[in-house]
């Protein structure tokens, strides 16, 4: 994970860009209908610019 991952969430969540195809995980199980994002950062089942903002905090380490 680098600030270019961070970049690239800013720059989907502004809709310059398009988020990856295998950016979706999988689910464990046919019970378990949420779906998941590797780019959901914060963990709080969106993905958005907050994402980005909580990537670029851990990687600036405040």
């Amino acid at each position: 994970m680098t600030v270019l991952d961070a970049t690239m969430l800013q720059r989907c969540s502004a809709k310059i860009a398009e988020y990856p195809a295998n950016d979706e995980i999988e689910p464990y199980s046919s019970s378990y209908t949420h779906i998941r994002y590797y780019s959901d950062f914060n963990l709080d089942g969106e993905r958005s610019i907050l994402d980005a903002t909580c990537m670029q905090r851990y990687l600036a380490r405040v």
